[in-house]
């Protein structure tokens, strides 16, 4: 027996059935699907460029197909959620550009 047709139990531990939920109007179809894909370039040490898209589809409904691919199909078809980002990570060496101040001071000094 369904969760949602059981109303609670006797103090024997018997069932009590739910009489105020119809059966034939509480079916419910809820399908998710997602894809997340990721392209991750290094294109210098600690330097990265991360493109990211994800599309999520959600449906909830009342309508229930007849076999699992019309069920896929009916779902594939539902609006989508694209999402697309791009994320430039660019590592900058502290050390680096330190002693490149100190070798352009050294070098002005002795002109």
């Amino acid at each position: 027996m369904c969760s949602h047709l059981i109303r609670g139990s006797t103090k024997d531990g018997n069932l009590v059935p739910n009489t105020e939920v119809n059966p034939s109007k509480g079916h419910r179809n809820i399908n998710f699907f997602n894809v997340d894909m990721v392209y991750t370039w290094q294109f210098a040490q600690g330097s990265f460029v991360n493109v990211v898209w994800k599309n999520a589809i959600s449906l909830f409904d009342q309508n229930h197909p007849n076999t699992y691919l019309e069920n896929i199909r009916y779902t594939l078809n539902t609006s989508q959620n694209n999402n697309l980002s791009v994320k430039i990570i660019y590592f900058i060496d502290y050390n680096t550009l330190k002693n490149r101040n100190k070798y352009k001071e050294f070098v002005s000094m002795g002109s």
